[in-house]
């Protein structure tokens, strides 16, 4: 048996058996440049990230603020992602150590202010000064809650904690001015309301400070409780 003559034509395909003859000469005629494009050159400097593809969770905190910005600007970022970003560039902006100065200086202002507010609103004029008790009642009550439940038992930045017990509260309550105004009732011959005066103060500020703790505790307790309802879910 002779064998088969090869295909006379443009490409010179050899003759094949039949039936694929007709297929492969179809799909060699039909071939078109097109069909397999060569995968292009992808360029890592101009390329972007396809629309609505999120971003990476694990973030380097020295590299956030870039990161933060870039992602906002491309607008990879939807209002979750956008709120998480945030918080989480907040916080490691106020863990840095060199933080703790103006955070000190800012709530050192609201304390300042929120003590004028209240002698403003309640004047001595020679009498009882209500206002100096109460800015150290309260003064002793949020303090012990500072040290014994926020600062131990919370996430918050140890400078931001730091500036709440010596910023807001120092400048909040006053020992001087309490001092101050007990000796101007002894030079004054008000004995009555300087005995009164300091009996009151000493005495409700312990008891402030004990509530203080008391509520740190029970703070504590619902913070378990509620952890471990998270965990048996």
């Amino acid at each position: 048996m002779a064998p088969p003559k090869p295909i006379q034509g443009i490409w010179n395909v050899p003759s094949i058996p039949e039936p694929t003859k007709g297929r492969a000469l179809h799909l060699l005629r039909n071939k078109k440049p097109t069909d397999s494009p060569r995968p292009a050159k992808a360029n890592h400097r101009t390329s972007e990230r396809p629309k609505g593809e999120k971003i990476g969770r694990s973030i380097d905190a020295r590299a956030l603020p870039l990161r933060y910005t870039l992602a906002v600007e491309r607008g990879h970022m939807n209002t979750h992602e956008h709120n998480s970003h945030f918080a989480l560039a907040a916080r490691h902006a106020l863990s840095d150590p060199h933080a703790l100065t103006p955070l000190v200086l800012l709530m050192g202002f609201l304390g300042a202010s929120l003590r004028y507010a209240l002698e403003v609103a309640l004047p001595a004029q020679g009498g009882f000064p209500a206002a100096t008790l109460i800015v150290n009642i309260f003064g002793c009550f949020t303090l012990e809650i500072i040290n014994q439940y926020v600062g131990r038992r919370t996430q918050l930045p140890a400078p931001l904690v730091k500036s709440m017990g010596i910023g807001l509260v120092g400048a909040f309550t006053t020992i001087s001015a309490f001092s101050t105004e007990c000796l101007a009732f002894l030079q004054a011959g008000r004995y009555e309301i300087f005995a009164a005066y300091m009996a009151a103060t000493i005495a409700t500020t312990f008891i402030a400070a004990l509530a203080g703790h008391r509520a740190s505790r029970a703070l504590e307790a619902h913070r378990a409780r509620k952890t471990e309802v998270g965990a048996a879910r």
